[in-house]
């Protein structure tokens, strides 16, 4: 699949804080990432593209990342998704 767009309407982390994202490959590495920034009750909602996916298992990861550095906050939420190419 060479992209497609993604909504997110997420809630459950900090609120008026960041959510980070980290997209992971079937081989295990990371080919997408950023961050998402929450509302007071600790959601979001936003659009991603996804681009060039190949065969296999994706994972997607969120997680409360409020230093900006790509590490789960202590005590902080996450969430794994996994996504199939191709969908059956």
């Amino acid at each position: 699949v060479d992209e497609f767009e993604a909504r997110f309407n997420v809630n459950g982390f900090l609120p008026n804080s960041f959510v980070g994202w980290e997209f992971i490959a079937p081989d295990g590495s990371r080919t997408m990432h950023g961050y998402f920034a929450t509302n007071s009750t600790g959601g979001f909602e936003d659009d991603a593209e996804v681009e060039s996916l190949t065969e296999g298992v994706h994972t997607l990861f969120l997680f409360d990342d409020f230093e900006h550095d790509y590490i789960v906050d202590q005590n902080g939420s996450l969430a794994k998704v996994t996504l199939e190419v191709p969908c059956n």
